[in-house]
């Protein structure tokens, strides 16, 4: 075909000096027809195979001796240009590589290595082979097919023998890429005969065998882990009728399906139609629009959300819906669940990288019209994309922080500024700098000022920790607050208690000496797991068991300092029994027992101990009391978004209290009760704290007044790194020269954690209020500095951080 592509030119997934290089290729006349811009590819680079992104057709050979293209990868999960052009603006905006950008358009499970098979060729005779061929063939024909280097090894010393045997054709040598995306299996029941049969054949004493029958009647092939749990069996009963030849058990592909759920629908109230009919316009108008939902904790802003998805799904539209934490908004899932059954994907971390394949071609072929996961979720393969809603946008959760370091926010706007839709952001404390943006016209800002059925906001109450130890009280709990919790639990009331740190203390230290426990491969202290009887790195996680005495002087004065989330639990399990649960990443670490454990408070209520996890998203109707234990860790960091960051947990965690119908009351434990972040968290005022904050931004110059562009330089040895930063800043002066009233250079200095996993860290950070330019500066200044310095010290390079630590 004259439209056929001779060559390609192919960006290589391998990275050379720093650097993803493209290179060009020529296309046998055999997959011409299959390969497209987009096209994911399986090319030789050097003595290997390597997988790469086709960028461009080409007619006309650029070098002599060009390689070929070996195959096509999954040619229906080739890039579209579109995307293409999103990752390319990723690439510039985030100084990352354009492979990089490219592969978070695929499946999780679609990425890793290609491998090299053998098989034997058709009509092989061994009859006139010598036996060193002979068992060579056996070997594979007995396989099927067999790993090239598997063989190599098993057969080390008839290496020339293998390359005879291909050169000869007899042993034939194919590509594959191993992408982990192996069809999921999953058992599955049906009835095997009609019902009258099914009645005769089953006595009247086996009641279970009969509850199986009845459920298979209205849900004839429900998986079999469903069908034990429905019928309150177990799989000896399914035997006992697949013996009858009653029942069938077979194994399919597990598609992900999920059965309806019926959830109630709310009525709506006016101010949720109104901002309904706004954002319906929207939907309706064809033109890239994006919108800032503020609403109080408990406005009812998920409702909107379910409407709004469901609106854009009438008009012929896919929409993603996107959460900071799957396992905190399972309210929201199962209510999308409920509304749009299995045409609703839900992308998290939890599920298998063939869960996740078999989505990401669900999503594009259209079967799934909605989308729900957390921030790379923004990257599924909605064709239709009307509608992208995120949920709790404050949240730094949705910056990515290994390359390419993109922020959630900026990618979700970038994809519905090309398909024309519409972006909803909601929260109930916005960022700064996305409620700045409401200032202009580009960024619409809608309010939710009231509760839903106008319940209150709950009262909050701020006990000055420093007036308790005037008053003799040393314990981490205020009088009021273990005063308000009995009065809670006396009403059978449920209490939800906030501690920002996990483990049990946050070091143990020598009072003799003044010693205290570090990590060996990590400039921070060891938290101590009471529990588990260790002292533990939270950044390598390097462990060690508690000392019984100080490893220097010998004295055992050695005690724990600080709260963590462990030694709450046993403060309060010795006051209340068995009523106390922990949610924190400990607690939660196997699958499943977030769920397990959010269940069994709804259920059986009493006080939940928790992280920040806990913070958002939770919807418990008898959760009348809220305490935070130390309301002053998060100013404490090095941060100038902490006052920010400690205003928005308040509000958010004090949300959790009066839900339901009962009132609510909130307890904050401060040593610095005149705080801004407090006294406004106190009395649920965003717009005070943010006047007055974004004053302090723009005296001191930060974001959203300008941008910054931080560069982090990792090496082993701490003189190296610290040189290679020094050259960087002077690479940096040489490319502003003329112009450093635009750009500002802070450091280089040590990072705040100077050491983590025994490598040396050291930033630089530039200040500007023309983007642009600054990334212009320091992508010139990269290049130059690979140059002098290849490889061997690491560069991390993030556009305007969400955490400065």
């Amino acid at each position: 075909m004259e439209d056929s592509p001779q060559y390609v030119e192919v960006l290589v997934n391998k990275n050379v000096g720093g650097l993803y290089k493209t290179y060009q290729y020529k296309v046998a006349d055999s997959i011409q027809k299959e390969i497209t811009i987009g096209s994911r590819v399986i090319v030789p680079f050097g003595s290997i195979l390597v997988d790469g992104f086709v960028l461009q057709l080409e007619k006309k050979a650029k070098i002599d001796n060009i390689k070929e293209v070996i195959s096509v990868v999954d040619s229906d999960l080739a890039l579209d240009e579109e995307i293409i052009s999103i990752a390319k603006w990723m690439s510039e905006q985030y100084l990352c590589p354009l492979a990089l950008c490219l592969r978070c358009f695929l499946p999780l499970g679609s990425i890793s290595k290609v491998k090299k098979y053998v098989s034997v060729g058709k009509n092989v005779s061994t009859e006139e082979m010598d036996n060193e061929d002979r068992e060579i063939i056996e070997y594979v024909s007995g396989k099927g097919k067999v790993l090239l280097s598997s063989l190599q090894r098993k057969f080390n010393s008839s290496l020339n023998a293998i390359r005879n045997l291909k050169s000869k054709g007899i042993l034939q040598e194919n590509t594959e890429l191993e992408s982990g995306t192996k069809e999921k299996k999953i058992k599955k029941v049906y009835l095997a005969v009609d019902n009258e049969t099914a009645e005769k054949m089953i006595t009247t004493r086996a009641v279970k065998q009969k509850k199986i029958v009845s459920i298979l009647r209205q849900n004839n092939g429900i998986p079999l882990k469903n069908l034990i749990d429905k019928a309150n069996c177990d799989y000896s009963t399914v035997k006992a009728l697949q013996n009858k030849k009653i029942v069938a058990v077979k194994e399919e592909n597990d598609q992900g399906s999920h059965e309806p759920v019926k959830v109630e629908r709310k009525k709506l109230l006016p101010q949720q139609k109104s901002i309904l009919n706004t954002l319906t316009e929207a939907l309706l108008a064809e033109t890239a629009s994006r919108f800032l939902l503020h609403g109080v904790t408990g406005s009812g802003k998920t409702e909107i959300y379910v409407r709004l998805v469901e609106k854009a799904i009438s008009f012929g539209k896919q929409a993603i819906v996107l959460v900071p934490e799957i396992t905190l908004t399972l309210n929201l899932v199962k209510q999308l669940h409920g509304e749009f059954g299995d045409s609703v994907a839900v992308l998290h971390s939890g599920i298998t990288a063939s869960e996740k394949y078999n989505y990401w071609r669900k999503i594009k072929n259209g079967e799934c019209k909605v989308v729900v996961g957390a921030r790379s979720a923004v990257f599924a393969p909605c064709k239709n994309l009307g509608l992208i809603v995120i949920d709790e946008e404050h949240e730094w959760t949705y910056k990515q922080d290994v390359n390419p370091k993109y922020h959630t926010r900026e990618v979700a706007w970038k994809r519905i500024q090309m398909k024309k839709g519409v972006l909803l952001l909601g929260s109930a404390t916005p960022s700064l700098e996305t409620y700045w943006r409401t200032r202009g016209t580009d960024l619409k800002l809608l309010h939710m000022k009231n509760r839903v059925h106008n319940r209150p906001l709950p009262y909050v109450e701020v006990v000055d920790m420093r007036e308790e130890i005037r008053n003799g009280n040393y314990n981490i709990f205020s009088r009021y607050l273990i005063e308000s919790l009995h009065h809670t639990i006396q009403k059978n009331e449920s209490a939800m208690l906030l501690v920002t740190r996990r483990g049990f203390a946050s070091f143990i230290l020598c009072k003799s000496c003044g010693f205290v426990m570090e990590c060996p491969n990590c400039q921070v202290t060891l938290t101590v797991h009471k529990d588990k009887g260790v002292l533990q790195c939270h950044y390598c996680q390097h462990k060690r068991r508690i000392p019984d005495k100080c490893p220097q002087c010998g004295s055992v004065n050695w005690k724990p300092y600080g709260v963590g989330t462990q030694r709450v639990e046993e403060e309060l399990t010795k006051r209340f029994g068995d009523k106390v649960i922990r949610v924190d990443s400990d607690s939660t670490s196997k699958k499943g027992a977030t769920e397990e454990l959010l269940g069994e408070f709804e259920k059986k209520g009493g006080i939940m101990v928790g992280t920040q996890m806990i913070a958002k998203g939770l919807h418990f109707s008898n959760v009348t009391l809220v305490g935070v234990i130390d309301a002053d860790s998060v100013l404490k960091l090095p941060d100038f978004r902490a006052r920010e960051r400690n205003f928005q947990l308040l509000t958010q965690v004090a949300g959790r209290a009066g839900r339901g119908k009962k009132k609510g009351k909130v307890v904050i434990q401060t040593y610095n009760p005149s705080d801004l972040s407090i006294l406004t968290a106190q009395n649920h005022d965003y717009l005070s704290f943010y006047n007055e904050e974004i004053k302090q931004r723009k005296t001191f110059k930060y974001p959203p007044f300008v941008h910054l562009v931080q560069c982090t330089l990792i090496h082993g040895n701490e003189i190296t790194v610290g040189k290679a930063a020094l050259k960087l800043k002077e690479l940096v002066k040489e490319n502003i020269s003329g112009y450093e009233n635009v750009v500002m250079i802070l450091g280089p200095a040590p990072a705040s954690v100077a050491k983590i996993k025994n490598k040396y860290r050291w930033q630089l950070i530039l200040k500007s209020k023309n983007l642009k330019f600054a990334r212009k500066v320091m992508a010139r200044s990269l290049h130059n500095f690979y140059e002098d310095f290849g490889t061997s010290v690491k560069v991390e390079v993030d556009v305007n951080p969400v955490g400065m630590v």
